[in-house]
């Protein structure tokens, strides 16, 4: 039988005295498990969280590693529904709604404003980068009329662009918008992007809402090799320090623990990776060894570690990943 995470937590306060550390650890927890991760979609019928994270501890039989993997679990980064509700508003209110008062050449002094904003969106096709539900997002933002909310990389890999081309012609479009909510190391918006960069009579804003560091120099490159056509502008670039990379940088800046987290993620690789890896399954430190720390209530991205997501038959996962 699972050894519950208190009894774990009250046997490592006898022997260390850090009674109130690990309390206090344990207390946050248990608050954002309450308010946070249940929100968590992949896989509804797993576990509750607590007992996920008792479950993942014992995946290391010794108590300074459990320690280890229990005291990094608040790094984490988890985007739940209602943060990402806010963060579509704001890409909307923000980077989107500048790009196309700017593309539309709208006059910001102008008592008509509000109007001819209105228009401009109206003639603006929203869709998505790679697989994002662009249907909430619509809903949240309310942009006027989108009769078709596409998803861009699918358009890409069945050959529609051009079909696409002849629906922005007919319908009076002027420019496009792909947003994304998540976007890691740009592997999967670089397809989609040069699609659509063929449809030269239209101008293009590549929009992630949240986007890794290694992703928003992917955007930036495509923006600058297709100058005065693709924009690229998210709303939110996670800091390179949000992550734990195999070696310790300047740039990635973490807590003196994530030395020997990092000796722990490497030596229990071959365990993560289990006896039938994914093929994608490359590096300790995730897709591209970006070592992410963020994650969302709609899946956890393959640039975290996956140790923290990856189901193995030598490993069981905190936050297991739906992949594609």
């Amino acid at each position: 039988m699972s050894e519950s995470v208190q009894t774990m937590v009250d046997r490592w306060a006898r022997a260390s005295g850090k009674t109130q550390e690990f309390s206090a650890t344990l207390d946050l927890l248990r608050l954002l498990a309450a308010e946070l991760y249940h929100e968590y979609e992949p896989f509804p019928d797993k576990p509750p969280f607590l007992v996920r994270l008792a479950t993942w501890l014992e995946n290391v039989p010794e108590d300074v590693d459990r320690q280890a993997l229990f005291e990094f679990v608040p790094w984490l980064l988890f985007i739940g529904s209602k943060e990402m509700k806010s963060m579509y508003r704001a890409a909307f209110a923000g980077p989107i709604t500048q790009w196309i008062i700017d593309d539309a050449e709208l006059d910001i002094t102008s008592p008509r404003l509000t109007e001819e904003f209105t228009a401009a969106v109206e003639k603006t096709l929203f869709g998505g980068i790679a697989g994002m539900d662009v249907g909430r997002f619509v809903r949240l933002t309310c942009p006027s009329g989108q009769e078709h909310r596409p998803d861009f990389r699918d358009l890409a890999a069945f050959g529609g662009i051009q079909g696409l081309n002849t629906y922005l012609q007919t319908n009076g479009y002027e420019r496009i918008v792909a947003v994304d909510d998540y976007v890691g190391t740009g592997s999967q918006m670089s397809r989609p992007a040069t699609s659509l960069a063929q449809l030269v009579d239209y101008r293009i804003l590549l929009c992630p809402i949240v986007v890794a560091a290694k992703g928003a120099e992917t955007g930036r490159k495509i923006a600058a090799k297709h100058p005065g056509h693709v924009y690229f502008s998210p709303l939110w670039v996670v800091p390179t320090r949000s992550s734990i990379t195999e070696t310790a940088s300047s740039e990635t800046a973490t807590p003196n623990e994530f030395d020997d987290l990092r000796e722990l993620i490497i030596r229990t690789w071959p365990q993560v990776r289990g006896s039938s890896p994914e093929s994608s399954l490359r590096n300790p430190f995730g897709f591209g060894a970006t070592g992410s720390l963020v994650l969302t209530y709609l899946n956890c991205p393959n640039n975290v570690p996956p140790f923290v997501h990856h189901l193995s038959d030598k490993w069981n996962p905190l936050f297991q990943r739906k992949s594609r």
